[in-house]
C-alpha cells in the first residue's frame, strides 16, 4: 500500500514548477529561500542540484527573472515572477484546480475540449 507521505512526495515532485512560480509569485526569493520553502510547505526535500537547474529552466523560458541582491551577508540571486510566469502560473492553477474537480467529484467530469476551450 503507497502512504499518504509517498502521494504527497510524488504531487510534489509533478507540480513541482507551478508550485516554484506560486512562491515565487508570493514573494522574490533566492534558491535557498524556495527549499526551505518547499520543505516546509510540502514536507518534501529537495536539493539544490534539483532547484536550481529548474530555477534557470524558467529563467531560460522568461517566466521569472533574477538579479543579484548584494547584502551584508554573501550575494544571493534573487528569482520574481515575469508577466509571462503570472500567465502561465494561472494557467497551472486553473488545470490542477480542474483536475482536482475531476478526481474528487466524478459526477461532475469536464471534459477536456471544454479544458481547451476554457484556456484558450
Amino acid at each position: 500500500m503507497v502512504t499518504t507521505t509517498k502521494i504527497q512526495e510524488n504531487l510534489t515532485k509533478s507540480l513541482l514548477l507551478p508550485i516554484i512560480l506560486d512562491l515565487i509569485n508570493e514573494q522574490p526569493m533566492c534558491g535557498y529561500q524556495i527549499i526551505k520553502a518547499i520543505q516546509e510547505t510540502y514536507g518534501v526535500k529537495f536539493g539544490a542540484s534539483t532547484i536550481y537547474p529548474l530555477l534557470n529552466h524558467l529563467n531560460g523560458k522568461d517566466l521569472v527573472s533574477n538579479e543579484w541582491k548584494i547584502g551584508s551577508s554573501r550575494p544571493k540571486k534573487v528569482f520574481r515572477l515575469t508577466q509571462k510566469g503570472k500567465n502561465e502560473l494561472n494557467s497551472a492553477r486553473m488545470c490542477i484546480g480542474i483536475i482536482c474537480q475531476n478526481i474528487c467529484d466524478s459526477n461532475h467530469k469536464i471534459e477536456t475540449n471544454h479544458l481547451k476551450a476554457i484556456l484558450a
